[in-house]
């Protein structure tokens, strides 16, 4: 999502409300520590080092996914492994496969508390995606994953209304950490009235093998490639809230396997990674393009053209510190002739008592075949430090620089033992045309296990061209009743030219891992656009859905996750939104909204 939407959606995970996966229901875990109760989303936003559950691409709600129900052995993982993984850092994978070396297995959230780089709000928040055994689950096993969903949008349901039609089928093939196989193609059809083809929208082919003997990872087909702290190349979207200290401090993770099922935010190529004692290698070719060119040319267009993305990054870790250099070329086809992008980076990273810090600096330049265009170059730098203040509070600040944007970010959180969470935050954004401050500010209460009250406010201020205010506030009470039972009323504000309402109530449903449901019911008046509201709602597996809230009317929608058979399970979601409470000469379309989802693993 970029800075332009306004009102965001706070997370708000409620206590024994599920975030199902492909595999089974997620919800409220507790802790060995029995101070902090941690749900699988907090957990998610925690480890990413985001604000929002609408920051986390699909790709990486996939690879959480993945990781609750194949938990990830630290104790028996190499650096390589920990790193790739994507759930560590470069400089925390090193710190914990030193100590291990060092101490012995970890064998407990709070004694991964203790180890450099770690606090332990992340240490509880990983686990939920690693294990602590000594060993490795016997890697001879194989497991398959695969997955069929189907959606149905229609918009007016009148004899005028227009339909669309998508199919999304993957399946997913591991051998524990040694091999990942992944194929996927989802297709998309409109008809408007009359029932059109469905042509092919998306497709996923990538497959990874670790050499355990050599150390060496191969990649080829779709995988991500992240390097640097985000100013070279970072191929998900960029967390850009101030609700979180953690969000301050990106870093970079290396390559590994894309386990999106539409391939989505992922490079296509190849590339290869290896680990020695102390440092790594990695190296790539992207084909920006090919995929886009080859849906084309599936559904009889001009193919659009792909371009070539060498890549090389060098890592080197010590107890308390990483360095890294990264080089991204891209050369593309361009209206105006060949255009070739070239950036080079230096990037660090170090714990100093408990305190991070990270940082980078990278020099791009262009050149153009055309003679109207003199080749540019510019410097981008950032950084950011987080820094713990006694066992409860928190406070960070990121400093950014790049020719477009000029950045300032300061946080402060605190988070108290029986689960209270305070934070604030300002940021200040500074482009060609326009500047933005924004004021965030959350509180989250908690009480007995049963009751969590979620307040935040947040103003966003533009200056310059156009000038602009937009306030907004929402906030979250809920109570678990009965053992399965769990009751949220929500409502959020907006202000920009005009005041805008959002209110649902919800009620829950979970058993254990036998079944979820959710149903909720809303009502919305919204007549400025740049005070739109946006809700997080549950989705069948591996999606998820934050619809705008615009306009005047109502929404209902129903969602069901349920377990089969041990092998199988069915998700489905229901959503109804009407316009009724607008006037008929500027109502808008009803929109009624199917989807469906079979999942088995073996």
């Amino acid at each position: 999502m970029t800075e332009k939407f306004i009102v965001l959606a706070s997370v708000s995970p409620i206590i024994a409300i599920i975030a199902e996966n492909g595999l089974g229901f997620i919800g409220i875990c507790a802790m060995n520590l029995g101070t902090l109760m941690v749900t699988i989303i907090e957990a998610m936003l925690i480890v990413a080092g985001a604000g929002e559950i609408e920051e986390l691409t699909e790709d990486e709600i996939q690879r959480f996914e993945y990781f609750a129900s194949h938990p990830l052995t630290i104790n028996s993982a190499s650096a390589c492994e920990l790193e790739n993984s994507g759930l560590f850092t470069t400089f925390r994978a090193a710190s914990l496969s030193d100590y291990i070396s060092r101490n012995g297995p970890v064998l407990s959230v709070r004694e991964l508390a203790a180890v450099d780089g770690f606090d332990i709000s992340i240490a509880q928040a990983l686990s939920h995606f690693v294990s602590f055994a000594e060993t490795a689950v016997e890697v001879g096993n194989w497991s398959m994953d695969s997955e069929f969903q189907t959606s149905v949008t229609s918009r007016g349901l009148d004899a005028s209304g227009q339909n669309s039609l998508s199919w999304l089928s993957c399946a997913k093939v591991r051998n524990g950490q040694r091999l990942y196989f992944n194929a996927g193609a989802g297709g998309l059809g409109e008809q408007t009235p009359k029932p059109g083809n469905i042509s092919l929208s998306s497709f996923t082919l990538s497959c990874g093998a670790h050499l355990p003997k050599s150390n060496i990872k191969l990649y080829l087909g779709d995988f991500n490639a992240r390097f640097g702290q985000g100013v070279i190349l970072w191929n998900t979207l960029l967390i850009d809230s101030a609700t979180s200290v953690n969000s301050l401090v990106l870093r970079p993770s290396g390559l590994a396997v894309s386990h999106s099922s539409k391939g989505n935010y992922a490079n296509t190529g190849a590339g290869i990674s290896w680990t020695g004692r102390s440092f790594s290698i990695s190296a790539a070719l992207g084909l920006p393009g090919l995929k886009s060119s080859l849906i084309a040319i599936s559904a009889g267009r001009k193919p659009p053209g792909a371009g070539f993305e060498p890549m090389l990054n060098i890592n080197w870790w010590g107890r308390h510190c990483t360095l890294g250099l990264s080089s991204v070329t891209s050369l593309t086809a361009g209206p105006s002739g060949q255009l070739v992008t070239s950036s080079i980076s230096t990037d660090f990273r170090s714990c100093l008592r408990g305190a991070d810090l990270a940082g980078e600096l990278a020099l791009t330049f262009a050149t153009s075949s055309s003679a109207t265009s003199p080749p540019p170059a510019s410097i981008s730098a950032r950084l950011a430090c987080a820094l713990p203040v006694g066992e409860v509070f928190k406070a960070g600040a990121l400093l950014g620089y790049s020719p477009d944007k000029h950045l300032v970010r300061i946080v402060a959180q605190a988070d108290a033992p029986k689960g209270h969470h305070f934070s604030v935050g300002t940021s200040f954004t500074k482009r060609k045309n326009d500047c933005t401050a924004r004021i965030d500010c959350t509180a989250l209460f908690k009480w007995a296990d049963i009751v969590r009250w979620e307040i935040r406010l947040k103003d966003d201020f533009t200056f310059l061209q156009p000038q602009n205010q937009v306030h907004s506030g929402r906030t979250m009470l809920s109570a678990v009743w009965a053992e399965h039972w769990t009751t949220s009323l929500m409502a959020a504000c907006s202000k920009a030219s005009e005041w805008g309402l959002a209110i649902f109530l919800e009620q829950a449903y979970r058993s254990e891992s036998f079944l979820s449901a959710h149903l909720r019911a809303g009502i919305f008046s919204i007549d400025d656009w740049d005070g739109r509201i946006y809700f997080y709602e549950y989705d069948i597996p591996g999606r998820f859905t934050v619809p705008a809230l615009y306009g005047r009317g109502y929404w209902i929608s129903a969602h069901l996750n349920a377990l089969i058979t041990r092998y199988f399970r069915l998700a489905f979601r229901l959503a109804y939104k009407d316009y009724g409470l607008m006037e008929p000469g500027t109502r808008k379309a009803s929109v009624l909204e199917a989807r469906l989802s079979f999942t088995s693993n073996f």
